[in-house]
C-alpha cells in the first residue's frame, strides 16, 4: 500500500476550522496509524504532490486525484510523467 500524501485542506463554502490543516493532518494520520501502517506525508504544494506521485509511479498503476481543485492535480503528473519519460528515452 502507498503512502498517503496530505495537501493543504480548503475550505469550499464553509468557514474554515481552526487549527486544522494539511501538516496537522498527515501528523495525525501517523501518530494513529502504530506500527502497522505506512506513514502519511505532507506536501505543500500541488507540484510537490505530483512530483512524488511520478517519482513512485510503475507502470500500470492508477491515480485517481479526486474532486474540486485536487483533480488539477492529474494534469501536474501527466506532464511529470511525459517529462520522466523523454528524460528516459
Amino acid at each position: 500500500m502507498p503512502t498517503p500524501l496530505v495537501l493543504d485542506i480548503y475550505a469550499a463554502s464553509e468557514s474554515p476550522i481552526s487549527g486544522i490543516t494539511g501538516e496537522r493532518m498527515s501528523e495525525a494520520i501517523q501518530a494513529a496509524g502504530g506500527s502497522r501502517s505506512k506513514t502519511a506525508r505532507y506536501m505543500p504544494s500541488f507540484d510537490d504532490a505530483a512530483r512524488e506521485v511520478v517519482a513512485v509511479a510503475e507502470d500500470g498503476e492508477w491515480f485517481l486525484p479526486g474532486r474540486s481543485s485536487i483533480s488539477h492535480l492529474g494534469a501536474q503528473v501527466l506532464e511529470h510523467l511525459k517529462a520522466r519519460e523523454k528524460r528516459s528515452a
